[in-house]
């Protein structure tokens, strides 16, 4: 039994079914370069909220070390 072809696809000598698995591997590459722009992003925005929280915990140090001279100074005056 021979497979029937498509008239689209005797320009490229393909069967159907060929033709059904080319369309769906070209759907999945192109999910596949959506994704890898998605986990780009992705990494750019924990990059960002990795310095976000360095920055906040020298802000947290700043604040601490003004309290305990702050304490001391109190301390020292009791």
């Amino acid at each position: 039994m021979k497979k029937q072809k498509t008239k689209h696809s005797k320009k490229k000598g393909l069967t159907k079914e060929q033709e059904n698995q080319s369309e769906k591997i070209s759907e999945l590459v192109t999910q596949i370069g959506i994704i890898t722009v998605q986990v780009q992003e992705l990494n750019l925005a924990n990059k960002k909220l990795k310095e976000d929280v360095a920055f906040c915990k020298g802000h947290i140090r700043e604040k601490e070390t003004k309290i305990n001279m702050i304490k001391s100074i109190v301390g020292a005056n009791k």
